[in-house]
């Protein structure tokens, strides 16, 4: 939002995966994703980023 804000021409934003997307880059320590999947029980709960997409959908940020 701040790239565009000082006039980036940004025209879409690539979202992470909807649940956890493990990286083997740090030794699976990363999770990118919307939701966080407790790999013991397979419950779902939700990011601080779920959180964010949903604030701006709602304040017509994005769309």
């Amino acid at each position: 939002m701040k790239a565009k804000e000082e006039g980036c021409h940004c025209h879409g934003y690539l979202i992470w995966p909807f649940i956890d997307n493990l990286s083997a880059i740090n030794a699976f320590k990363n999770r990118y994703g919307l939701l966080e999947l407790d790999l013991n029980t397979y419950k779902r709960k939700p990011k601080k980023s779920l959180y964010w997409l949903k604030d701006c959908i709602e304040k017509g940020i994005i769309e």
